[in-house]
């Protein structure tokens, strides 16, 4: 059911009230003038200005519209003409319009409810949405402005290439997002460029309008924190806070992949492992620090000593540097 106080929120009371009075005097007004009173249909006229009435002037202007209409439509239109019997029977006609002119309100005030609530998600100022059509933005909302720095009016019947970090990126983006396919939403995280020449990651959701293939929908969203939180937690896990050098999974698993590709290539494969002897009498004597500094530098070292294609890690403790050479793989274990 609808709410009285449900309204059009964009205008003013009064406006409103003005608004549905002009509304149910041009439906009297064409009721007399274009339709003959014994013509039948007492109520045709005012249909319009109801569904207007409920739209643009709220549920409880709406309904005394509705209450209006009956009125006059019971009192001129519907024998006996002009008057109200006391032995007055209820008419089909009257039936008839009250149960469609309650529906109208009814859906007419849960469309409105729809539309603000979609006007609450789209035009926001966290997730960025826009309509392309071919490939050029026909709308956009006030998040994509944020997110990206452009202007709506910059934005809108631009082409989506100036969101692009590069053209190759653009192209490859087209190939394999479109053509949409319907139900079956497109999503991609990828760099985009800001108005300013920055670039950001951003996560996109498209998928097509059921009612035109040509148009779509596009959701975008900053991601970049999460992406370099990602970074991040992913140098953590690949590489060893001390040294700076890899750590002893990331280089477990490529050791693995040398020996896997070694064997299948029947190339040449060794491995030298190096350990410090009598580690513990540094931290020991110096203290831990120093011990760290000990580890830094012979890191330093064997960095110095490698080439740039090879694999160098901690295995942990004072084991901790492995060093593996593309065809020759040599592992230092410090």
């Amino acid at each position: 059911m609808y709410h009285f106080n449900e309204s059009y929120k964009k205008l003013k009371f009064n406006y409103r009230i003005a608004l549905a009075l002009t509304f149910f005097s041009l439906a009297y007004f064409f009721r007399f003038n274009f339709l003959p009173l014994d013509s039948g249909g007492p109520f045709v006229t005012f249909y319009p200005a109801i569904i207007l009435s409920f739209y643009f002037c709220g549920a409880f202007l709406g309904t005394l519209v509705v209450v209006a209409s009956g009125l006059i439509g019971a009192y001129y239109f519907i024998p006996p003409y002009n008057q109200f019997s006391l032995n007055f029977q209820i008419h089909p006609s009257i039936i008839f319009f009250t149960i469609t002119s309650s529906l109208i309100g009814i859906f007419s005030t849960q469309l409105q409810r729809k539309i603000e609530q979609l006007n609450i998600i789209l035009d926001n100022e966290l997730v960025g949405s826009m309509i392309v059509k071919s490939r050029k933005i026909v709308w956009c909302n006030k998040a994509m402005s944020t997110i990206l720095g452009y202007s709506q009016a910059e934005l809108i019947g631009a082409s989506k290439k100036i969101l692009f970090a590069d053209i190759l990126t653009f192209e490859e983006f087209g190939r394999e997002a479109y053509p949409l396919q319907k139900s079956v939403p497109y999503r991609r995280q990828l760099e985009m460029k800001k108005a300013n020449g920055s670039y950001i990651w951003v996560d996109v959701n498209g998928a097509v309008i059921s009612y035109n293939n040509n148009l779509s929908l596009w959701l975008v969203n900053d991601i970049s924190k999460l992406k370099s939180l990602e970074i991040q937690l992913k140098s953590q896990v690949n590489y060893d806070f001390l040294t700076g050098l890899h750590s002893r999974a990331w280089f477990m698993n490529q050791s693995e992949m040398e020996l896997n590709r070694s064997v299948r290539y029947d190339s040449p494969l060794s491995l030298l492992m190096i350990d410090i002897d009598f580690f513990k009498r540094i931290n020991d004597t110096y203290g831990h620090q120093a011990g760290d500094d000990v580890l830094k530098k012979f890191a330093d070292i064997g960095r110095q000593s490698l080439r740039g294609s090879d694999l160098f890690g901690r295995i942990g403790g004072e084991s901790l540097l492995s060093c593996c050479l593309k065809h020759i793989i040599t592992v230092h274990f410090l």
